[in-house]
């Protein structure tokens, strides 16, 4: 007893410290058990409900894109036809042109002051109904755009405010289906209730510009234009400034929504739903300013279009300023009105309106850029040299006309615009802006003085080897950003190839171009102008990469050697004989895949004679390059980057500096002005050679290419060979001027090859 307690009086201190500190270690290791449990549980937590927020979105999207695609395909489509229908049963003609027609030839069963009576009813009939299908196909999608937008909004505040993070959308039920299919059926509110109204309203307008309108004056699409859009004015002008709201929406309620929301009553409260305040809060969009702005302009679209439309089929592709007597032209007014109607999901104006949210609705040519010279002008478009007010920089503006294609917004020049957004480099024109304004499609790119052909034709400039090496680097160094970005230009030729006043080369014309990669993807053959053209596209190959741009490009540099185009064929058998003298019939071993071209057809054999022969001033180093970038078979022709870092490049003379290039001191004719505009370096035997012009869908395009370049879009090939352009299409004008400066030369046209002798085998369709 005693030694224990000694011991313990002994070592009381140290036993006690030792008990605290052994009692603190253990607390210390519960707790940081117990936080390191309750930290992975609350990572666990936040994992899952990351993973719920997620899937939140997702089906937020999903849901938002259902919407879209409903109000697309259904809602505006039922709209629509409901308003055509009715349209159709209330202000019906018939009546009025059966009168007429028993009238005809029987003098005694109307009076003339009936005749004219009845002919007044049916003129101011048929514009109103014109007028009518225009501005209901116009308000009604911009209507229904507003609605879809509206929804996805309501959709994301709901979900924010309405359930917790672990909870899904669906159990939640936020997304209340009857509101918004209720919501969206609110478009059938102009035909069912709105049309009664609007009727008369637009029948006193149309009354009020038609009262001066004889019979028998003579109207053309401009008059046309001035007339419908003198209506369209005087109609949205009369009363408030969007009493036209009302027939589009109901807004009878409105006033009591209003009051309900100023109240202190909680049972009045509960009455105002979700549907009355997605009401209150689209009406409060139609009614700002700045959507009335987005309707006079989407009508000006819609009226520009109609015009394109009526005159096509009024004055049967005359000109503008021919035109027919009112008389005639009262009937096929009113047809007009219900075409528009007829087929909603290929309407133009719904597509022209979608579009110009893409791009930018707000931006006018006058607002920014002050027009001055035309540089040119074609059936398709017109290139105006302009100046930007806010930077003080020389542009060309390309204007494009919408309304000549058919099937709605080109998607091909929206592809191109895409590209060039895409490509910025010092080495590529530069896109500037893009907007619709009018119908038209304005692009705007930097202003370029000249082009390549221009120098190479002009036989007052002297090109040094350090000039040409200088143009030929500045040529790849274009084509290398763009293979880097996986595009393939496919109409590499001189007058694509512009000059700037710093004399910086940069790539144009990209409505060719197109992404590359997949090896199973199928092109078109028929790229590139004939000279320019690589033999595997003349034997017909549909699968290619960026070889075929390094063979224009060798073509490029041949013509800045020998300061005329290289190899001048005058049909695809003429031109792939033109290859062989020059570089030898190659054979099997140099070109193991050229058998199994679609139309490989055997050449004589025809030895390789001395590249030096061809290009006798031309260094060790020029000739090597030459040789590699000419290669037969694509996959030994040299690359566009290892053409770069070739000796040629690093050999004295070095390239000269871009600022001092030659440039031609004036815009040249061409030398050569014979009947038949044929290059002078031609065979006399060459087809005629037509100039520049300005496309719909094109930075500016030579020949008829287009129809080629839509076999990219699964068209046919047997449709591109019937011919360059339809017979119920115009023939475009061509154009003696370059788009960016002086102009150009005569070139081969790339759909006027002859392949009669080369079809072995024709596929009429294949994959895009």
């Amino acid at each position: 007893m005693f030694p224990i307690r000694d011991f313990w009086k002994r070592y009381k201190r140290k036993i006690l410290i030792t008990a605290g500190v052994l009692g603190s270690g253990y607390f210390l290791y519960r707790q940081y058990d117990y936080y390191s449990r309750r930290l992975h549980d609350i990572q666990k937590e936040l994992d899952n409900e990351r993973e719920a927020d997620e899937l939140i979105k997702a089906q937020i999207q999903a849901h938002f894109e259902n919407i879209q695609r409903i109000a697309d395909t259904t809602t505006l489509p039922h709209a629509l036809q409901h308003l055509h229908n009715r349209i159709e049963e209330d202000l019906d003609l018939s009546h009025l042109t059966e009168r007429l027609m028993m009238g005809k030839g029987e003098p005694n069963t109307l009076t003339l002051a009936e005749k004219l009576d009845l002919w007044e009813n049916l003129k101011i009939l048929s514009f109103t109904k014109m007028v009518i299908s225009l501005w209901a196909i116009t308000v009604l999608s911009l209507y229904i755009r507003v609605q879809v937008n509206i929804l996805g909004r309501h959709m994301y505040i709901d979900t924010a405010r309405g359930i917790g993070s672990s909870q899904l959308l669906e159990e939640a039920d936020l997304i209340n289906r009857e509101d918004q299919q209720k919501f969206l059926a609110i478009s059938d509110f102009l035909c069912n209730y709105g049309l009664n109204a609007l009727i008369p309203k637009l029948q006193v307008a149309v009354g009020e510009v038609l009262k001066r309108k004889q019979l028998r004056d003579v109207f053309n699409t401009t008059v046309l234009r001035d007339t419908t859009t003198q209506i369209i004015k005087i109609f949205m002008s009369t009363g408030s400034p969007h009493h036209w709201l009302d027939y589009l929406m109901p807004g009878d309620n409105q006033s009591n929504i209003t009051d309900t929301l100023s109240t202190d009553d909680d049972a009045a409260a509960r009455n105002f739903n979700k549907f009355d305040q997605l009401m209150m809060e689209t009406r409060a969009v139609l009614l700002s300013a700045e959507f009335g702005s987005v309707v006079e302009r989407s009508l000006e679209v819609g009226v520009d279009g109609l015009m394109d439309e009526m005159e096509a089929s009024v004055a049967g592709g005359s000109s503008r300023t021919s035109g027919i007597p009112l008389a005639r032209l009262v009937p096929r007014v009113a047809q007009m009105g219900l075409l528009l109607l007829e087929d909603p999901l290929k309407s133009r104006f719904i597509k022209t309106i979608r579009a110009m949210v893409e791009l930018d609705p707000s931006k006018k040519v006058a607002d920014r850029y002050l027009k001055r010279e035309v540089l040119g002008e074609g059936t398709y478009g017109v290139v105006y040299k302009a100046i930007d007010t806010q930077t003080g920089q020389t542009v060309a503006i390309k204007k494009i006309r919408l309304g000549k294609q058919k099937e709605g917004v080109n998607f091909t020049a929206l592809r191109e615009i895409k590209l060039l957004k895409e490509l910025k480099y010092p080495n590529i024109i530069e896109l500037i802006d893009a907007f619709p304004h009018k119908g038209n499609l304005h692009l705007v790119f930097e202003f370029m003085e000249t082009d390549l052909e221009a120098v190479i034709r002009d036989r007052n400039i002297f090109l040094s080897p350090a000039d040409i090496k200088s143009f030929l680097q500045m040529t790849l160094k274009g084509l290398a950003y763009c293979h880097k970005k996986w595009v393939l230009h496919r109409d590499m030729k001189p007058n694509n190839l512009l000059i700037g006043s710093n004399g910086q080369l940069k790539l144009a014309d990209f409505g060719l171009a197109r992404i590359f990669g997949s090896p199973d993807r199928r092109f078109t053959h028929q790229v590139f102008a004939r000279w320019y053209r690589a033999p595997e596209l003349l034997f017909g190959t549909k699968q290619y990469g960026s070889a075929v741009d390094v063979w224009a490009a060798a073509c490029i540099f041949a013509e800045l050697l020998l300061r005329r185009p290289f190899l001048q064929g005058s049909s695809d058998i003429d031109q792939l004989g033109k290859i062989f003298a020059a570089f030898g019939t190659p054979t099997p071993s140099q070109w193991p895949d050229m058998l199994y071209l679609p139309d490989y057809v055997e050449f004589q054999y025809v030895p390789a004679p001395p590249l030096r022969s061809l290009f006798p001033m031309a260094s060790d180093d020029t000739l090597d390059l030459l040789s590699k970038m000419f290669a037969y078979d694509p996959k030994s022709r040299i690359t566009i980057q290892q053409a770069l870092e070739h000796r040629y490049f690093s050999s004295a003379p070095l390239p000269s500096d871009p600022s001092k290039l030659p440039r031609p001191t004036s815009k040249q004719e061409p030398t050569n002005s014979r009947g038949l505009d044929l290059n002078s370096n031609e065979a006399p035997n060459s087809p005629p050679r037509k100039s520049r012009r300005v496309m719909s869908d094109r930075e500016a395009f030579e020949g008829n290419a287009y129809k080629s370049d839509r076999l990219d879009d699964h068209v046919s090939e047997r449709e591109a060979a019937a011919g360059n352009t339809s017979k119920n299409e115009a023939v475009p004008m061509s154009l003696d001027f370059s788009v960016f400066g002086g102009k150009p030369p005569n070139r081969p046209t790339i759909n006027s090859a002859d392949r009669s002798h080369l079809k072995r085998k024709l596929d009429l369709e294949f994959q895009q």
